[in-house]
């Protein structure tokens, strides 16, 4: 399935990855499959990088302040992650140095739109 799916984006620089999530007893296994396919790998588990989700950034308040905790309480290499749905957030994420933005749930116009603003101030991940 990994195969088809990276074939149907050849020529994109886009990267099919695998989810962290996997059955249990199994994801060592999973995540070699995806591999074999041509595929890559997500995180391996939720110690290699901060994801800030939506109910985090209800938390601290905003975006900004929800990267500059997980900032201010993580070590200096891991990258920070920003689950975004509106293109207001994308703009906030990127100014608070999200090193990675996920539009999650959007609308092929709104992903594509989201991609523009990003360019290349940040990774992006497309999600669901």
């Amino acid at each position: 399935m990994t195969r088809q799916y990276v074939e149907a984006v050849r020529g994109y620089n886009v990267d099919i990855i695998v989810t962290r999530k996997a059955t249990p007893g199994w994801r060592l296994l999973g995540k070699h499959a995806v591999r074999l396919g041509g595929g890559k790998n997500y995180r391996h588990d939720l110690g290699v990088g901060v994801l800030i989700k939506a109910n985090h950034i209800v938390a601290a308040g905003d975006i900004t302040p929800a990267v500059e905790l997980a900032r201010r309480h993580s070590y200096h290499l891991l990258k920070i992650e920003v689950e975004v749905e509106t293109l207001e957030q994308v703009e906030e994420a990127l100014q608070a140095g999200a090193e990675v933005i996920m539009l999650d749930n959007m609308s092929p116009a709104l992903l594509a739109e989201g991609v523009k603003i990003i360019g290349k101030r940040a990774l992006v991940e497309a999600s669901g």
